[in-house]
Protein backbone atom coordinates (compact mmCIF):
# COMPACT_ATOMS: atom_id res chain seq x y z
CA UNK A 1 0.00 0.00 0.00
CA UNK A 2 2.34 2.81 0.55
CA UNK A 3 4.74 3.60 -2.93
CA UNK A 4 2.90 0.65 -4.99
CA UNK A 5 -0.96 2.42 -4.61
CA UNK A 6 0.72 5.55 -6.52
CA UNK A 7 0.57 8.75 -4.60
CA UNK A 8 0.94 9.48 -0.66
CA UNK A 9 -2.75 11.66 -1.47
CA UNK A 10 -4.46 8.56 -2.61
CA UNK A 11 -3.04 6.22 0.21
CA UNK A 12 -4.29 8.56 2.92
CA UNK A 13 -7.40 8.59 1.02
CA UNK A 14 -7.81 4.75 0.87
CA UNK A 15 -6.72 4.91 4.93
CA UNK A 16 -10.01 7.22 5.95
CA UNK A 17 -11.95 5.35 3.79
CA UNK A 18 -11.69 1.74 5.25
CA UNK A 19 -11.65 3.27 8.40
CA UNK A 20 -15.17 3.87 7.44
CA UNK A 21 -15.79 0.76 5.81
CA UNK A 22 -14.75 -1.02 8.53
CA UNK A 23 -17.03 0.33 10.87
CA UNK A 24 -13.70 1.23 12.84
CA UNK A 25 -13.72 4.85 14.89
CA UNK A 26 -10.86 7.05 12.99
CA UNK A 27 -8.32 8.13 15.75
CA UNK A 28 -8.30 11.27 16.99
CA UNK A 29 -4.58 12.03 15.68
CA UNK A 30 -5.67 11.20 12.09
CA UNK A 31 -7.77 14.04 11.66
CA UNK A 32 -4.75 15.83 11.42
CA UNK A 33 -4.33 14.34 7.31
CA UNK A 34 -6.76 16.10 5.32
CA UNK A 35 -6.16 13.39 2.85
CA UNK A 36 -7.58 10.58 5.68
CA UNK A 37 -10.40 12.84 6.54
CA UNK A 38 -11.53 13.44 3.20
CA UNK A 39 -11.43 10.17 2.43
CA UNK A 40 -13.85 8.74 5.37
CA UNK A 41 -16.00 11.61 4.84
CA UNK A 42 -16.36 10.62 1.16
CA UNK A 43 -16.88 6.94 2.31
CA UNK A 44 -19.48 7.91 4.74
CA UNK A 45 -21.55 9.58 2.26
CA UNK A 46 -21.20 6.83 -0.54
CA UNK A 47 -20.10 3.39 0.81
CA UNK A 48 -21.58 1.07 2.94
CA UNK A 49 -20.35 -0.40 6.95
CA UNK A 50 -19.48 -3.58 7.39
CA UNK A 51 -18.12 -5.50 10.91
CA UNK A 52 -14.77 -5.90 10.50
CA UNK A 53 -12.63 -8.49 11.93
CA UNK A 54 -9.38 -7.83 14.44
CA UNK A 55 -6.79 -8.75 11.56
CA UNK A 56 -8.82 -6.00 9.23
CA UNK A 57 -8.89 -3.72 11.78
CA UNK A 58 -5.35 -4.63 12.88
CA UNK A 59 -4.19 -4.60 9.25
CA UNK A 60 -5.84 -0.81 9.09
CA UNK A 61 -3.87 0.24 12.21
CA UNK A 62 -0.28 -0.70 10.44
CA UNK A 63 -1.24 0.93 7.99
CA UNK A 64 -1.87 4.74 9.47
CA UNK A 65 0.83 3.82 11.65
CA UNK A 66 2.93 3.44 8.81
CA UNK A 67 1.33 6.73 6.94
CA UNK A 68 1.75 9.34 9.88
CA UNK A 69 5.08 8.04 10.80
CA UNK A 70 6.18 7.82 6.89
CA UNK A 71 7.31 4.12 7.07
CA UNK A 72 7.41 2.37 4.32
CA UNK A 73 4.12 -0.40 4.08
CA UNK A 74 4.78 -3.76 1.87
CA UNK A 75 1.42 -3.77 -0.38
CA UNK A 76 1.68 -7.99 0.57
CA UNK A 77 0.64 -7.04 4.54
CA UNK A 78 -2.46 -8.10 4.24
CA UNK A 79 -5.39 -9.06 7.00
CA UNK A 80 -4.90 -12.74 5.64
CA UNK A 81 -1.04 -12.22 6.09
CA UNK A 82 -1.47 -11.34 9.51
CA UNK A 83 -3.76 -14.37 10.05
CA UNK A 84 -1.21 -16.13 9.27
CA UNK A 85 1.57 -15.30 11.41
CA UNK A 86 -0.69 -15.58 14.33
CA UNK A 87 -0.24 -16.84 17.29
CA UNK A 88 -1.86 -18.11 20.25
CA UNK A 89 0.51 -17.33 22.58
CA UNK A 90 3.93 -14.76 23.07
CA UNK A 91 6.86 -16.08 21.81
CA UNK A 92 8.82 -14.05 24.38
CA UNK A 93 6.95 -14.20 27.41
CA UNK A 94 5.18 -17.26 26.75
CA UNK A 95 1.31 -15.78 28.02
CA UNK A 96 -1.92 -16.85 26.53
CA UNK A 97 -2.45 -13.76 24.21
CA UNK A 98 -5.47 -11.58 24.83
CA UNK A 99 -7.54 -9.17 22.57
CA UNK A 100 -9.10 -5.66 23.00
CA UNK A 101 -8.44 -6.32 26.79
CA UNK A 102 -5.87 -3.22 27.34
CA UNK A 103 -3.54 -5.58 29.29
CA UNK A 104 0.44 -6.12 28.65
CA UNK A 105 -0.93 -9.58 27.38
CA UNK A 106 -2.66 -8.16 24.41
CA UNK A 107 -1.25 -8.98 20.64
CA UNK A 108 0.45 -6.31 18.87
CA UNK A 109 2.23 -6.86 15.98
CA UNK A 110 6.45 -5.77 15.97
CA UNK A 111 8.69 -4.87 13.07
CA UNK A 112 11.56 -6.85 14.41
CA UNK A 113 14.54 -4.12 12.71
CA UNK A 114 13.15 -1.41 13.06
CA UNK A 115 15.13 0.37 10.73
CA UNK A 116 13.26 -1.35 8.14
CA UNK A 117 9.62 -1.02 6.57
CA UNK A 118 6.84 -2.60 7.61
CA UNK A 119 7.14 -5.93 5.25
CA UNK A 120 7.08 -9.49 4.89
CA UNK A 121 9.37 -11.31 7.50
CA UNK A 122 10.11 -8.13 9.42
CA UNK A 123 6.97 -8.61 11.58
CA UNK A 124 5.94 -10.73 14.86
CA UNK A 125 2.86 -10.95 16.86
CA UNK A 126 3.98 -10.80 20.56
CA UNK A 127 2.40 -9.43 23.87
CA UNK A 128 1.75 -5.66 24.22
CA UNK A 129 4.42 -6.33 27.36
CA UNK A 130 7.18 -7.68 25.14
CA UNK A 131 6.41 -4.86 22.34
CA UNK A 132 7.05 -1.92 24.89
CA UNK A 133 9.98 -3.62 26.60
CA UNK A 134 11.99 -3.51 23.17
CA UNK A 135 10.73 -0.08 21.80
CA UNK A 136 12.91 0.71 19.35
CA UNK A 137 15.72 -1.22 20.43
CA UNK A 138 18.86 -2.14 18.11
CA UNK A 139 20.33 -5.87 18.02
CA UNK A 140 23.63 -4.69 19.97
CA UNK A 141 21.08 -2.97 22.50
CA UNK A 142 19.61 -6.36 23.24
CA UNK A 143 22.95 -7.84 23.31
CA UNK A 144 24.00 -5.47 26.23
CA UNK A 145 20.76 -5.93 28.12
CA UNK A 146 21.26 -9.52 28.10
CA UNK A 147 24.96 -9.46 29.03
CA UNK A 148 24.12 -7.18 32.22
CA UNK A 149 21.19 -9.82 33.20
CA UNK A 150 23.64 -12.53 33.70
CA UNK A 151 25.47 -10.23 35.98
CA UNK A 152 23.00 -8.65 37.77
CA UNK A 153 19.66 -10.60 37.40
CA UNK A 154 17.63 -7.87 39.41
CA UNK A 155 18.02 -5.50 37.13
CA UNK A 156 14.64 -4.08 35.13
CA UNK A 157 14.50 -3.78 32.17
CA UNK A 158 11.09 -5.08 31.55
CA UNK A 159 11.73 -8.79 30.33
CA UNK A 160 13.83 -11.31 32.40
CA UNK A 161 17.01 -12.94 31.16
CA UNK A 162 14.92 -15.38 29.12
CA UNK A 163 12.15 -13.10 27.67
CA UNK A 164 15.53 -11.34 26.56
CA UNK A 165 17.49 -14.33 25.01
CA UNK A 166 14.23 -15.27 22.67
CA UNK A 167 14.17 -11.80 21.82
CA UNK A 168 17.78 -12.02 20.36
CA UNK A 169 17.11 -15.65 19.00
CA UNK A 170 14.14 -13.83 17.01
CA UNK A 171 16.25 -10.52 16.54
CA UNK A 172 19.13 -12.49 15.08
CA UNK A 173 17.42 -13.17 11.91
CA UNK A 174 16.42 -10.06 10.37
CA UNK A 175 20.11 -7.70 10.56
CA UNK A 176 19.83 -6.64 6.92
CA UNK A 177 23.51 -6.69 5.61
CA UNK A 178 23.04 -2.93 3.93
CA UNK A 179 21.97 -1.51 7.74
CA UNK A 180 25.59 -2.88 9.18
CA UNK A 181 27.97 -3.41 6.22
CA UNK A 182 30.53 -0.84 7.66
CA UNK A 183 30.73 -2.53 10.97
CA UNK A 184 33.46 -5.11 11.02
CA UNK A 185 32.09 -6.93 14.07
CA UNK A 186 29.19 -7.85 11.38
CA UNK A 187 31.02 -8.86 8.74
CA UNK A 188 33.33 -10.86 10.54
CA UNK A 189 30.54 -13.71 10.89
CA UNK A 190 28.89 -12.92 7.49
CA UNK A 191 28.45 -15.37 4.78
CA UNK A 192 31.23 -13.95 2.20
CA UNK A 193 28.92 -14.40 -0.94
CA UNK A 194 28.50 -10.65 -2.66
CA UNK A 195 24.81 -11.47 -4.30
CA UNK A 196 23.71 -12.51 -0.50
CA UNK A 197 25.61 -9.61 0.86
CA UNK A 198 23.86 -7.15 -1.06
CA UNK A 199 20.50 -8.41 -0.97
CA UNK A 200 19.99 -10.31 2.19
CA UNK A 201 21.11 -10.47 5.74
CA UNK A 202 24.32 -11.04 7.81
CA UNK A 203 24.50 -14.41 9.44
CA UNK A 204 24.52 -13.79 13.23
CA UNK A 205 24.54 -16.84 15.66
CA UNK A 206 22.00 -16.78 18.32
CA UNK A 207 20.28 -19.53 20.55
CA UNK A 208 17.54 -20.69 19.18
CA UNK A 209 15.21 -21.24 22.32
CA UNK A 210 11.58 -20.80 20.34
CA UNK A 211 10.83 -22.27 17.22
CA UNK A 212 10.58 -19.82 14.49
CA UNK A 213 7.86 -17.72 14.86
CA UNK A 214 5.26 -18.17 11.78
CA UNK A 215 6.55 -15.63 8.55
CA UNK A 216 10.20 -14.82 9.69
CA UNK A 217 12.93 -16.09 8.73
CA UNK A 218 14.61 -19.66 9.61
CA UNK A 219 18.41 -19.80 9.51
CA UNK A 220 19.80 -23.50 8.83
CA UNK A 221 21.80 -22.76 11.74
CA UNK A 222 18.45 -22.60 14.21
CA UNK A 223 17.36 -26.24 11.59
CA UNK A 224 20.74 -27.67 13.37
CA UNK A 225 19.88 -26.57 16.53
CA UNK A 226 16.23 -27.55 16.51
CA UNK A 227 17.49 -31.01 15.34
CA UNK A 228 19.57 -31.70 18.55
CA UNK A 229 17.23 -30.22 20.61
CA UNK A 230 14.93 -33.33 18.86
CA UNK A 231 17.42 -35.85 19.01
CA UNK A 232 18.25 -35.04 23.52
CA UNK A 233 14.15 -35.35 23.56
CA UNK A 234 14.40 -38.85 22.02
CA UNK A 235 11.95 -38.17 19.01
CA UNK A 236 13.01 -41.14 16.36
CA UNK A 237 12.56 -38.82 13.20
CA UNK A 238 15.38 -36.74 14.45
CA UNK A 239 17.79 -39.56 15.08
CA UNK A 240 17.03 -40.88 11.20
CA UNK A 241 17.99 -37.31 10.01
CA UNK A 242 20.97 -37.34 12.18
CA UNK A 243 22.04 -40.48 10.69
CA UNK A 244 21.96 -39.33 7.16
CA UNK A 245 23.81 -35.94 8.20
CA UNK A 246 26.83 -37.70 9.27
CA UNK A 247 27.58 -38.57 6.15
CA UNK A 248 28.34 -35.35 5.44
CA UNK A 249 31.38 -34.78 8.05
CA UNK A 250 34.67 -36.64 8.26
CA UNK A 251 35.91 -38.82 11.08
CA UNK A 252 36.66 -35.88 13.09
CA UNK A 253 33.76 -33.76 12.56
CA UNK A 254 31.16 -37.09 13.18
CA UNK A 255 32.87 -37.28 16.48
CA UNK A 256 32.87 -33.36 17.29
CA UNK A 257 28.81 -33.77 16.56
CA UNK A 258 28.65 -36.68 18.39
CA UNK A 259 29.91 -34.97 21.76
CA UNK A 260 27.74 -32.01 21.08
CA UNK A 261 25.19 -34.76 21.07
CA UNK A 262 25.84 -35.71 24.19
CA UNK A 263 26.48 -32.59 25.93
CA UNK A 264 22.93 -31.42 24.75
CA UNK A 265 21.27 -34.83 26.17
CA UNK A 266 22.66 -34.43 29.49
CA UNK A 267 21.44 -30.56 29.57
CA UNK A 268 18.09 -31.96 28.67
CA UNK A 269 18.33 -35.05 31.14
CA UNK A 270 19.09 -31.85 34.29
CA UNK A 271 16.68 -29.41 33.17
CA UNK A 272 13.58 -31.79 31.76
CA UNK A 273 12.04 -28.63 30.45
CA UNK A 274 8.42 -29.32 28.08
CA UNK A 275 10.15 -26.83 25.47
CA UNK A 276 12.89 -29.10 24.21
CA UNK A 277 14.62 -25.56 22.99
CA UNK A 278 15.19 -24.58 26.16
CA UNK A 279 18.27 -26.78 26.27
CA UNK A 280 20.23 -23.69 24.30
CA UNK A 281 19.89 -21.30 27.48
CA UNK A 282 22.80 -23.28 28.43
CA UNK A 283 25.55 -20.85 27.09
CA UNK A 284 28.64 -23.72 27.49
CA UNK A 285 26.04 -26.03 25.20
CA UNK A 286 25.39 -22.95 22.79
CA UNK A 287 28.94 -21.52 22.64
CA UNK A 288 30.43 -25.35 21.65
CA UNK A 289 27.69 -25.76 19.04
CA UNK A 290 28.89 -22.65 17.81
CA UNK A 291 32.30 -23.63 17.29
CA UNK A 292 31.05 -26.81 15.51
CA UNK A 293 28.85 -24.79 13.07
CA UNK A 294 31.34 -22.36 12.14
CA UNK A 295 34.25 -24.69 11.64
CA UNK A 296 32.04 -27.50 9.93
CA UNK A 297 28.96 -26.32 8.36
CA UNK A 298 28.81 -22.33 7.41
CA UNK A 299 31.06 -23.33 4.42
CA UNK A 300 30.37 -26.46 3.46
CA UNK A 301 27.66 -26.58 0.72
CA UNK A 302 26.52 -30.03 1.01
CA UNK A 303 25.46 -29.88 4.54
CA UNK A 304 23.88 -26.63 3.87
CA UNK A 305 21.77 -28.00 0.85
CA UNK A 306 20.98 -30.68 3.01
CA UNK A 307 19.79 -28.28 6.04
CA UNK A 308 17.75 -26.36 3.28
CA UNK A 309 15.72 -29.74 2.31
CA UNK A 310 15.60 -30.58 6.01
CA UNK A 311 13.63 -27.42 6.90
CA UNK A 312 11.00 -28.07 4.26
CA UNK A 313 10.33 -30.78 6.37
CA UNK A 314 10.26 -29.76 10.10
CA UNK A 315 6.81 -29.02 11.42
CA UNK A 316 9.04 -26.42 13.03
CA UNK A 317 10.54 -24.59 10.63
CA UNK A 318 8.30 -25.02 6.85
CA UNK A 319 5.71 -22.38 8.27
CA UNK A 320 8.93 -19.90 8.13
CA UNK A 321 10.53 -18.46 5.10
CA UNK A 322 14.38 -19.44 3.73
CA UNK A 323 16.87 -16.31 3.50
CA UNK A 324 16.44 -17.42 -0.46
CA UNK A 325 12.85 -16.28 -1.14
CA UNK A 326 13.70 -12.88 0.74
CA UNK A 327 12.23 -9.52 -1.29
CA UNK A 328 14.91 -7.47 0.19
CA UNK A 329 13.96 -4.25 -1.62
CA UNK A 330 10.57 -4.06 0.08
CA UNK A 331 12.25 -3.56 3.33
CA UNK A 332 13.52 -0.22 2.61
CA UNK A 333 16.87 -0.27 4.33
CA UNK A 334 18.38 2.26 2.43
CA UNK A 335 15.87 4.75 3.71
CA UNK A 336 15.85 3.37 7.62
CA UNK A 337 12.31 2.17 6.53
CA UNK A 338 10.96 5.67 5.93
CA UNK A 339 9.40 5.62 1.95
CA UNK A 340 10.73 8.08 -0.31
CA UNK A 341 9.15 11.21 0.53
CA UNK A 342 10.40 11.36 4.32
CA UNK A 343 13.87 10.41 3.10
CA UNK A 344 14.19 13.16 0.93
CA UNK A 345 12.94 15.56 3.90
CA UNK A 346 15.73 13.32 6.48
Amino acid sequence: MIENQGTIQKIGFHIGWDYYVYSTTLPPHASEYQDIVKGYQEAASRAHQRKSDRYERKCLQLRLNAYTRGKAFDENITPDYLKQIDTPTCPITKVTLTHGSGAETDWSVDRIHNDSGYTVGNLVIVSSKANKAKGSMTYDQILSIIDTLRVSPENDYGLNLFEWIRWQSICAKVIPFAAVKNNAKYRKNSVEDAEFSETGFVFTFAPCVIFPPNGIFTLLSDVMQILIAYRSAGLREAKLVQQDLMQYFDAKGRADLLQIMKTAQKVFDRTRSPNMLDIWFNQNLFDKFQNFYMKYCLENEQIQDFLLVTARKLPATKSGSLLKNLDFKAWHVDTKGYNSRNSANG
